[in-house]
């Protein structure tokens, strides 16, 4: 099975204003073509293909990031992994078949 790895940062809550947020290196971002999982801050979100409902760049002030927009009730509504190297996940993620909006 083919799999993207990369380390970044995470900002996870109920909005961007009430989350936490954790630097660069603490949290891990994996891609496969069913799944997409962030572990951080000590818990691990999984992602079926079934459960995203979008994927998008979101900017922040001094870095970019994904915001994966899922269906999981269970999970915090606002989920964004930032990355030092965009480019490079931008190019994974389409590559695994994930469409950016």
């Amino acid at each position: 099975m083919k799999v993207f790895t990369q380390t970044g940062g995470a900002r996870i809550g109920r909005s961007f204003w009430l989350s936490m947020n954790a630097s660069v290196p603490f949290a891990k971002l994996q891609v496969t073509e069913n799944e997409i999982t962030l572990n951080s801050m000590g818990k691990k979100y999984s992602f079926g293909r079934n459960q995203i409902e979008a994927l998008s760049i979101y900017s922040g002030a001094i870095s970019s990031g994904l915001q994966i927009h899922h269906l999981n009730a269970k999970y915090p509504k606002f989920i964004v992994y930032w990355t030092l190297d965009l480019p490079s996940l931008k190019t994974h993620l389409s590559e695994f078949g994930y469409e950016l909006s």
